[in-house]
């Protein structure tokens, strides 16, 4: 059990941020960013730290009025989050179908459907970015993915997932590497290269060392 010194330490910290998320949505309204950010701590946090459900849907509703597509985006996020998977899926449903020109749009409803293994709905969000910009280089990684999941051309898959991670850098704003990596590795065991497999989510694991969904694979994989 934590320390009651430590337990304080958080609370306070996570406040303070709290606060600064609020401070920033109002010295910049049109900051839709630091709106999603508040909004996501108050998904997550519990009451006392400044999160629960009613100020996350106030924000919620608040940035809906300023900006639809991305309240529809909180939206969906929040009801995702809250396991209420059937609403959740009926607000990006909805977003799939907004046509935007806004490309980061597209791809967070492709992740919310690739976290649901919806690849008919995933591949429909990819190939709305593709009639924005064919060329935007976080298409490598999301149809490697989709491939992956489909269990077709397994090659191609492979090349996409590799040229991801050879040409695109690793930051915060783009998918990470480390996902790149697990998804490379679930590839290789779904052809059982067992001993690939475990080479790259030993990879994936080294940039993300707290996913236990790659933990887990690791020890799958190691006792085949």
């Amino acid at each position: 059990r934590a320390e009651p010194s430590l337990l304080v330490n958080w609370m306070v910290w996570a406040r303070r941020t709290h606060k600064e998320f609020e401070i920033a949505v109002r010295l910049d309204p049109s900051n839709f960013e630091a709106h999603r950010d508040l909004i996501r701590f108050e998904i997550y946090a519990p009451v006392v730290a400044g999160g629960g459900d009613d100020r996350a849907l106030k924000h919620i509703e608040g940035l809906e009025k300023a900006d639809a597509l991305q309240g529809q985006l909180a939206r969906g996020e929040f009801l995702n989050a809250k396991k209420r998977l059937g609403e959740a899926d009926t607000v990006f449903a909805r977003i799939l179908d907004a046509n935007t020109d806004r490309i980061g749009v597209y791809f967070e409803v492709a992740e919310f459907y690739r976290d649901r293994q919806n690849t008919a709905k995933m591949s429909e969000a990819i190939a709305a970015v593709e009639r924005i910009d064919a060329d935007d280089r976080r298409l490598k990684f999301y149809r490697g993915i989709l491939l992956v999941m489909n269990g077709k051309n397994p090659t191609e898959a492979e090349s996409l997932l590799k040229s991801y991670l050879a040409t695109v850098p690793d930051n915060s704003d783009l998918p990470p590497h480390s996902s790149a990596l697990e998804w490379l590795g679930k590839l290789y065991e779904a052809q059982e290269r067992l001993s690939e497999a475990t080479e790259e989510y030993r990879a994936s694991l080294a940039l993300d060392p707290h996913n236990k969904a790659v933990e887990d694979a690791l020890k799958r994989v190691e006792k085949k």
